[in-house]
């Protein structure tokens, strides 16, 4: 008895119910309701919707904020296009690089060890047109981390990279190679270890 109510259960768990004309068919025992609803959903900070009539803003309407955010984007295009649009609005607005050097130099950081060669290309022209314009008392604060920078650059794993971070330090020496001299013994060592 027991053993014909055994295979009775197990044939029941294979068994395919038939569906009657008008009902809905049964949701299984696991089943996760997975609907919402929602009245409206709101973006707090979109930058179509900011009037940026009195900021400073380049020629595609972004602002340095909406840049410095580009330039750290993971596509490569849209890191070099918030580059170019860096210097634009710094032609637009000399004014900012001196304001603002603090958040245009960790962007220029970042694009100096970027992998991909357009960005490290745009970053170097960011440099040659509007970051050696600064004073060396402005730059000498910063001067550590970009150099830094490029040492590590100079150690990347990528050989493009590694290229690139030659001319960068020849900018860097051309720029203030007095300011540079201080970091001699870190250039150096990093030059050995590349030769070792």
């Amino acid at each position: 008895m027991a053993n014909r109510k055994r295979k009775a259960e197990k044939k029941a768990d294979f068994q395919k119910q038939k569906l009657k004309v008008g009902k809905t068919k049964a949701l299984p025992e696991n089943h996760t309701d997975t609907a919402f609803k929602s009245r409206a959903i709101t973006l707090l900070t979109q930058s179509v919707t900011v009037d940026k009539t009195n900021l400073a803003t380049n020629n595609r309407n972004l602002t340095l904020e909406d840049l410095v955010s580009q330039a750290k984007h993971h596509n490569a295009g849209v890191r070099k296009e918030a580059l170019f649009g860096l210097i634009d609005l710094l032609d637009r607005y000399p004014k900012l690089l001196f304001d603002q050097t603090a958040s245009i130099v960790e962007t220029v950081s970042r694009g100096i060890v970027d992998e991909d060669s357009a960005v490290r290309k745009a970053c170097l022209k960011l440099c040659k047109e509007k970051i050696c314009t600064l004073t060396q008392a402005i730059l000498s604060p910063f001067l550590d981390l970009l150099v830094t920078v490029t040492c590590s650059a100079m150690t990347h794993i990528y050989e493009d990279v590694k290229e690139d971070s030659v001319s960068f330090l020849a900018f860097w020496l051309k720029l203030e190679s007095k300011l540079v001299e201080r970091h001699r013994s870190k250039v150096v060592a990093t030059c050995n270890f590349i030769n070792d």
